[in-house]
């Protein structure tokens, strides 16, 4: 009924409003769409909408909606609306054609990023459509069908601000097995007034408490989504709300739990498992805290360790199972709400290893991970940076979120798995409408999401603003009239620094749909960067100054460059100088590539003759730009996160775009210039539209020197830093730096793990005097690069076909994962430390024989090795056992057409494999 015949379906909107509200805008907007409108008057009644009010009188929200439900009764679906919300353009049409289209029975629009907020998944996920999820909040506007709408009605009006009753609809929901949304593609901005503005926030809360004791409603995803993102930033209240008692935290006074504990036991309280499982019980601290929370629920621990706990746990009422975690798991077969791991010694790897398998195989739907020592100093925990790069390959269906404490506690949980969309919409009646081809406003925001999952709108245009005036606009303007090529497959998207003039307004003046993410207070180029491409949602990223004037086709251009170089560098055009009074391009005053030293990070420019030539081919020439320049630069999405983005830990100004070709460079990826596209940009010999303090820019060179340098190049460029600064300004830009110092180690730990290249050979390629290597005996001056073809092919970055294929097994290893279950196991160690445990799954092939079915692998402590066993877990697959015997370390190195002194890595992967075949 709700198909794409429009003709078929009767909807109608109820909204209760107060007389400071949008509700007259709300009408107008809601009147163009051919649907009932029906309103209740909190206060006194407005002229302009007095057509559609049907009563007036102060009552809570779910009184109110139940007066104006009679009017209603025909409808086939509702939207109930609050009073401040505004709608987007062509709203309704886009959000009835895709709730449709998934047959959603209670729905919501996201809210834009800009938004008030109860619940963080309600925000808008750039570039996606639309998501299935278990939760639909009650405001600021949800839909329901007719068929839900009878269940749930009357609303009961024990809540009178509606607070509980979304969690009473997840339950009926999923009782009856019907679908439940949040839409992306057409967000509502809820910006008007705060949540509970007008009415008492606290009581709301204790009538949806005891709606929820009254029904018997206990969903701990609920509280999961609701309490968290608030836990995290406001941990004292929590600790109000569910004080530890000192019995539960005693012992852990004086240790690196001090702190944690009693957030633990908080955290337990608000989720209130019936199970929790516990890895690493090492005194019984956090075991102890553990079971003093789950004795108000009746809730039941297990601890497992290795070592012997039973005498810390004498007067513990727990289950102690002396065992690893891994063996734990081998035999464990029950979902788990509740997860707490705290096992030494907290590396990368084992954190890789317990996400692999506990997390994924047996944390529940709404249940909690929570790991300790996330926030820790020490360089061999590397507990947060093991999960965020996990999260990078998983489904966007996780939230991450860190505690700070003594040692820290993470915390990671699952909403919900994402469905298949498009099989949604191929079966269904519905018409999803398709985004119009702006001309001059650039993609309004959300449209490109109807049709395109993230990652598949093919550009945004990222533009970086502070104070800029008209020239905002005016770049604005030049990126829409010269990028008619990419037929509106792209976005602008505008990442704002607390700009305090009139740019912004001047700009939505002239573009209203464009989006706009802005600091509320001043952070930074970096940050602002950073915060317009994690907004975005394009497959390729197009960063431009807020001072910009692209020639026509120059973006356009920079986009099927990327493209071209299947995303793996990050490309630059020719820049010319812009003299922004006239908006005119000065192309006789012109620059190419960009250089830089490492002892001062000093940049300047250099001609084309100055730079190697990368690749000619398809009618495409690259030149190799040894640093990189950030007033524009294109670079696919995969590879700006790749290289974890431009810093949002640095200060207000410098360095961020060298200290982002450099990571490009050391990780393998080269930043490349194209002098065809020309881009103008205006420059000028000082600050004219704000102020740059001279320990900011300090700052930043000391967090690109510390990530990018080993501990010997740091040490000597901190010793020659420090010797031409003044006293004052480097004791208080090394106070700064130091207080920033943990983000600064965790990107340096994924950067040093990472890289294939080193400073030294960075120097060397270049031709710059420092540093230079002082030669260690054995040492190899650049391991990975021994894999590189000298030879660039007309494939653009293609080194050679085969060795980058084992580039591409080095840096993103596949099959890396314990397999459950496995039919054969084996275990090889090197002289030097390195190991590896290969997992065979096997199947019967027919005729007695029997082939490998899938192939997994654990490695630690030999990057080469990691990439062979990789490659082999690739290549074995569907091979019979008898094909796998025949094959020998040749054939392995042999496939990469390469011969390297890797001999004892490949031999390190085949005694693992002749061990499991033994």
């Amino acid at each position: 009924m709700l198909g794409g015949d429009r003709g078929k379906m009767k909807v109608a909107v109820c909204c209760p409003y107060l007389l400071d509200s949008l509700v007259e805008q709300l009408v107008q907007d809601l009147t163009e769409c051919d649907i009932e409108i029906h309103l209740w008057a909190l206060q006194s009644v407005l002229p302009g909408v007095a057509q559609f009010t049907r009563g007036t009188g102060r009552l809570g929200k779910a009184q109110a909606l139940n007066r104006l439900l009679p009017y209603v009764s025909n409808a086939d679906l509702v939207l109930f609306i609050d009073d401040d919300v505004r709608l987007g353009p062509r709203f309704i049409s886009t959000y009835l054609s895709i709730v449709t289209a998934l047959g959603a029975a209670v729905a919501q629009p996201a809210l834009t990023a800009n938004s008030h907020y109860s619940h963080s998944i309600t925000l808008q996920r750039p570039g996606r459509w639309a998501r299935l999820t278990n939760f639909v909040e009650s405001g600021p506007v949800v839909s329901m069908t007719r068929e839900f709408l009878d269940l749930v009605t009357p609303f009961p009006e024990s809540s009178r601000m509606g607070w509980g009753l979304d969690v009473q609809w997840s339950a009926i929901a999923q009782a009856h097995g019907f679908r439940m949304a949040i839409v992306d593609a057409c967000p509502v901005e809820h910006t008007f007034r705060p949540v509970g503005a007008h009415y008492d926030r606290a009581e709301a809360w204790k009538d949806m408490e005891r709606f929820l004791a009254e029904h018997r409603l206990t969903w701990p995803c609920h509280r999961v989504l609701r309490e968290y993102p608030r836990i995290c930033e406001r941990p004292s209240e929590y600790l109000a709300a569910f004080p530890a008692p000192a019995e539960a935290v005693q012992h852990g006074l004086h240790s690196d739990a001090a702190l944690d504990l009693p957030l633990l036991w908080a955290v337990a309280s608000l989720v209130q498992p019936e199970l929790i499982v516990e890895l690493g019980t090492r005194r019984g601290m956090s075991t102890r805290t553990l079971v003093h929370a789950a004795r108000r629920w009746g809730g039941r621990v297990i601890t497992v360790d290795p070592v012997d706990a039973k005498p810390y746990l004498a007067d513990v009422p727990c289950e102690f199972v002396q065992k690893t975690g891994e063996d734990l798991f081998c035999t464990w077969s029950t979902p788990v709400k509740f997860l707490f791991i705290d096992t030494d010694p907290h590396s990368y790897q084992q954190t890789r290893h317990w996400l692999d398998t506990w997390v994924k195989t047996w944390l529940a739907d709404g249940g909690v991970a929570v790991f300790h020592d996330v926030v820790t100093t020490r360089p061999e925990v590397q507990v947060a940076q093991a999960v965020r790069d996990w999260l990078r390959e998983q489904p966007p269906i996780w939230h991450w979120q860190e505690f700070a404490g003594t040692s820290g506690l993470g915390l990671l949980w699952r909403v919900g798995d994402r469905p298949d969309f498009e099989g949604l919409l191929a079966g269904s009646t519905g018409q999803v409408p398709h985004p119009e081809k702006n001309q001059r406003e650039g993609v309004r925001q959300g449209a490109a999401a109807v049709t395109r999952p993230r990652g598949q709108l093919r550009a945004s245009i990222v533009i970086a603003s502070l104070n800029e005036g008209d020239r905002l606009w005016k770049t604005v303007q030049s990126c829409i009239e010269t990028v008619e090529e990419l037929d509106g497959s792209y976005e602008v998207v505008i990442a704002d620094d607390a700009s305090d003039d009139s740019s912004i307004e001047a700009l939505r003046q002239r573009f209203p749909h464009i989006r706009v993410f802005a600091h509320a207070e001043r952070r930074g180029v970096s940050p602002t960067k950073d915060l317009g491409a994690r907004s975005s949602c394009g497959a390729v990223l197009v960063f431009l100054d807020g001072h910009c004037k692209p020639e026509p086709g120059a973006i356009a251009r920079l986009i099927a460059d990327v493209e071209a170089l299947d995303g793996q560098a990050i490309v630059t055009p020719r820049v010319a100088a812009l003299d922004a009074e006239r908006w005119q391009n000065n192309m006789g005053q012109v620059g190419h590539g960009y250089r830089m030293d490492l002892e001062r990070f000093d940049v300047s420019w250099i001609g084309l003759g100055q730079m190697e030539v990368f690749s000619a081919s398809a009618g495409r020439r690259f030149y190799e730009s040894p640093a990189l320049i950030g007033c524009c630069a294109a670079m696919s999405r995969d590879l700006y996160e790749q290289l974890w983005g431009f810093d949002p830990g640095m200060r207000v100004y410098g360095v961020e775009d060298i200290d982002f070709g450099l990571k490009a460079w050391l990780m393998g990826y080269p930043v490349l210039h194209d002098p065809e596209p020309v881009i103008g940009h205006r420059f000028r010999a000082s600050f004219d539209n704000y102020s740059v303090p001279m320990e900011h820019i300090l700052v930043n060179q000391l967090r690109m020197a510390r990530k990018n340098f080993s501990d010997p190049v740091w040490d000597e460029w901190v010793r020659q830093c420090k010797a031409r600064q003044p006293d004052w300004l480097w004791e208080l830009a090394w106070k700064i730096f130091t207080e920033g110092r943990e983000s600064v180690e965790r990107e340096r730990a994924y950067l040093l793990t990472h890289r294939v290249h080193d400073e030294f050979w960075y120097a060397a390629r270049f031709g710059l005097p420092w540093p230079k290597r002082t030669g260690v005996p054995g040492e190899t001056a650049d391991p990975v690069s021994q894999f590189r073809s000298v030879s660039s092919t007309t494939a653009g970055l293609r080194w050679s076909a085969q060795p980058d294929s084992f580039l591409e097994h080095y840096r993103r290893p596949r099959n890396q994962q314990v397999l459950p279950n496995p039919d054969a196991v084996g275990i090889a160690r090197s002289d030097k430390g390195a190991m590896l445990t290969l997992y065979l799954q096997l199947s019967a092939a027919g005729a007695g024989a029997v082939r490998v079915e899938r192939a997994t692998f654990q490695g630690e402590r030999c990057g080469v090795a990691v990439a062979y066993a990789s490659a082999l877990t690739e290549m074995i697959r569907g091979w019979s056992l008898e094909e796998v015997r025949a094959l020998c370390p040749d054939d392995l190195r042999n496939r990469f057409g390469t011969e390297v002194g890797a001999t004892e890595s490949v031999k390190l992967v085949f005694s693992a494999l002749q061990q499991a075949l033994s």
